[in-house]
């Protein structure tokens, strides 16, 4: 399979696709749940910590897994209610996410646009419907909320029409940036007019962006990158100067988190694990991010000069965490999810597998529920492509 062209006036890319997150992969099939002890700690016990280049200091996995107590007892209900059957493509529902202000949940659905649902609501509705609202097609990468403006948020998807769109109607109207394909988008928040953004390109070697206006105009900064890594799906922006870049094996590059405190002009590797999946900037100012398989999750205290672990190795996706309303974080493992309170160190098993593996998790403060969901390489997104467990943060 081939990806499409990509142009900015800047550059053209074609590299063949193997099967990846967002490209055609098998059907998914039903999570095993796992031992009820869980997963322990590495071979030589303790915490990994990869600062100063990524060495991994600790020798082993770090975070035990643990039922704790009663094992889960309830159930997955499917919620894809009138997106069953919509037409669509490969990667047909791609993306979900809980928008953190409010009581919303927003799905991309390739090639017909955003939808999004109350928690009482038993029908999706699509977003993008106002006058001059430009027509988003893309499967959907990921979704940034503006943390001071909450009707303001970003868009990010690859394949189809533009790679990243912005709203400031709270999803009513969405205008597309001059960049396509793309896995992830980064804005500066310390900056209050929003003008530092970074990108990645999808699948692409050495493709990395950054726009210091906005998103009216991008450039590349792929040559100033480490020369040992290919693909860099996932940037973060922490200010102006102050970027992670988390790093895949895919097309055969080394995998890790790499820092820059100069705009991207130098790049110093800092973990040799992470960069798996987007990471969670949790609101204690801890930083998660997953490795690639099942590696675990590394966590850094100091905006990624240092890391600490994996966390939870052999048990934890590769999937982004999500914070719930008391501070805890949430992961997938193993078609289920767990929870920590204390950092990464230990992690419980909540709930029972999901019906199918995951690509993702959200949590919904009013519904008081778990989101997971999946796509299919059919043309219809698939009759269970969202399911909800109950899970009321405030008594479990």
């Amino acid at each position: 399979m081939k990806l499409g062209i990509l142009h900015l006036g800047l550059a053209v890319a074609s590299v063949s696709s193997a099967c990846t997150f967002y490209t055609a992969c098998p059907t998914p099939q039903p999570a095993q749940p796992a031992a009820g002890s869980g997963t322990g700690g590495g071979a030589n016990g303790g915490t990994g910590n990869t600062s100063d280049g990524g060495a991994d200091d600790g020798g082993g996995t770090g975070g035990s897994v643990a039922m704790g107590g009663a094992p889960p007892m309830g159930k997955w209900v499917n919620e894809t209610f009138n997106l069953k059957g919509l037409d669509s493509e490969c990667g047909n529902l791609s993306q979900l996410s809980s928008k953190p202000d409010e009581d919303m949940l927003i799905v991309s659905v390739a090639q017909q646009g955003l939808f999004h649902k109350r928690s009482s609501d038993t029908e999706w509705t699509p977003l993008g419907q106002g006058k001059g609202s430009e027509k988003i097609t893309n499967r959907g990468t990921s979704f940034l909320y503006d943390p001071e403006h909450p009707k303001v948020f970003w868009e990010s998807g690859i394949y189809n029409g533009g790679g990243i769109y912005r709203t400031d109607d709270n999803g009513d109207t969405f205008k597309a940036l001059n960049i396509i394909h793309n896995d992830y988008v980064s804005v500066d928040f310390t900056d209050p007019d929003r003008q530092t953004l970074l990108a990645s390109g999808h699948e692409q070697d050495r493709k990395f962006y950054k726009s210091t206006d906005g998103g009216e105009t991008f450039v590349e900064l792929g040559d100033q990158l480490p020369d040992e890594v290919k693909v860099c799906p996932q940037p973060v922006a922490l200010d102006a100067e102050h970027y992670l870049l988390g790093c895949g094996s895919y097309g055969g590059g080394d995998r890790g988190i790499y820092s820059s405190t100069d705009g991207g002009d130098s790049w110093k590797g800092v973990s040799t694990h992470g960069g798996g999946a987007a990471p969670l900037l949790a609101s204690d100012g801890t930083i998660y991010w997953a490795s690639e398989g099942t590696e675990g999750i590394v966590t850094s205290t100091d905006q990624g000069a240092t890391w600490d672990g994996p966390f939870g190795g052999g048990e934890l996706a590769a999937a982004k965490p999500v914070e719930l309303p008391d501070g805890r974080v949430a992961a997938l493992g193993n078609g289920r999810i767990l929870v920590t309170a204390n950092g990464g160190n230990t992690w419980r098993v909540v709930t029972t597998a999901a019906p199918f593996q995951p690509l993702g998790v959200a949590y919904s403060a009013e519904k008081r529920a778990f989101y997971v969901w999946h796509f299919s390489c059919d043309v219809p997104v698939p009759n269970d492509a969202i399911m909800a467990y109950d899970w009321d943060y405030e008594t479990e």
